[in-house]
């Protein structure tokens, strides 16, 4: 998919800060909204795209603006996605309210009232055959919320909709004729967010991606998506970046099994080994590229809720490193040393995020940290001269499972340390 940057009129700020009723009303063309600030719905879509970046909410100014002030009309969005972002948002409130949390598998009233009808609506042939977008990025979102009410079956069946939408509507949504390409594009801070609806197809595509991949290492679950669907693009926008980072750790995983369930021998196997390099080498350029996108991100304010799922994207890309760098830690000491320093970078990021983060993080992240220290050597070669093996990886497992133990809070995935 040939990259395409972004017109000259286009500003970091304008496409990240949500508008006023006024503004947003004036633009669109439409009837002052009969919704006000203190309308349950208006506050529940708002708090979603407010925390768009984590959710994979990943739309055009122009559907973000019509999103905000609930345009039922269907003049810029349809109508069954701003439902689904208040569906979504009624989670995403309660995650904000820790003291209001209930059960994961429990409906509030709110979202029973939205959720069989919203999926009426997309069963239904005319929403099915009219707008493979809107299914596209619905069933990836509802996918989110199944997965949160700890409903299995729904999680995957609406993913196995959504990879159906992808293959059968692949002309329609802009996604055919995109083979794989070396991944090394000019970051812009402003394209982290889609342009166009084509944008707007391979952000759902990438989000699609990401978490049948997640669902498969945290759940141990079976991929619903065809793997031919698979590929790397040149992009820039936030949810491929993330897609990217969970498709480097699950490589480094199948990697490191295959070498664990057969005996190659020595020499190492020739194929295995340009494998197990190559894939390090793009690890580490995709790590930089993060780097610079976060240094980025962190001068521009409007981006800067973009911070934790970036650095969930590095976690992710660390942990694939611990992964294979872990692998000949006791017998290779420069291994060792890589390995050291991709764990302490883990817990360097860890460290900062703030309490307030962790209503919002993947449980993904609950695999990185166990990555982490589970990969660390057992053997008094890896003492520090400060600090001897035992009380390094004690402190370590300490501090992840703190930090484990706060995402388990929001996420009824997070894994057990």
């Amino acid at each position: 998919m040939r990259y395409i940057p972004p017109c000259p009129s286009d500003s970091a700020e304008g496409l990240f800060v949500l508008p006023s009723l006024d503004s947003v009303s004036s633009a669109l063309h439409v009837e002052p909204s009969t919704e006000d600030c203190s309308d349950e719905r208006f506050i529940v879509r708002n708090l979603l795209l407010e925390h768009g970046w984590q959710y994979g909410l990943s739309v055009t100014p122009e559907k973000r603006e019509a999103l905000s002030i609930g345009d039922l009309a269907g003049r810029i969005v349809d109508p069954i996605l701003v439902r689904v972002c208040e569906l979504m948002g009624h989670l995403v409130r309660l995650h904000s309210h820790p003291e209001a949390w209930l059960p994961f598998n429990t409906q509030t009233v709110a979202e029973a009232e939205l959720d069989q009808p919203i999926r009426d609506k997309l069963e239904s042939a005319s929403g099915l055959g009219t707008d493979p977008l809107l299914c596209l990025q619905a069933y990836t979102l509802l996918s989110q919320y199944s997965a949160q009410k700890e409903d299995i079956r729904n999680c995957q069946e609406f993913l196995v909709k959504a990879s159906n939408i992808a293959i059968h509507h692949a002309a329609t949504l802009g996604l055919e004729d995109s083979p794989a390409c070396a991944w090394s594009p000019k970051f812009d801070s402003s394209y982290l967010s889609p342009h166009n609806t084509s944008d707007e197809a391979r952000a759902a595509f990438s989000q699609m991606i990401y978490l049948d991949i997640q669902y498969g290492l945290i759940l141990n679950l079976p991929s619903v998506i065809d793997p031919g669907l698979g590929v790397h693009w040149a992009d820039t926008e936030i949810n491929f970046i993330r897609a990217k980072s969970i498709l480097f750790l699950n490589d480094s995983k199948r990697l490191v099994f295959a070498w664990n369930r057969w005996d190659f021998g020595d020499p190492t196997p020739t194929t295995w080994s340009k494998n197990y390099w190559s894939l390090i080498e793009d690890i580490h350029a995709h790590i930089g590229f993060l780097n610079t996108v976060l240094m980025d991100v962190s001068c521009i304010p409007a981006l800067q809720g973009a911070e934790p799922t970036l650095k969930t994207c590095s976690l992710m890309s660390l942990a694939a490193l611990a992964e294979l760098y872990g692998l000949f830690a006791l017998s290779q000491p420069e291994s060792r040393r890589k390995h050291q320093e991709v764990v302490l970078e883990i817990t360097n990021i860890t460290q900062r995020f703030s309490d307030k983060d962790y209503q919002y993080l993947d449980p993904i992240l609950s695999v990185c940290w166990s990555t982490a220290w589970r990969t660390l050597p057992e053997t008094p070669e890896w003492a520090t001269q400060t600090n001897d093996e035992n009380v390094f990886r004690s402190g370590l497992l300490f501090l992840h499972a703190e930090c484990n133990r706060k995402l388990r809070r929001a996420s009824p995935f997070a894994v057990p340390l």
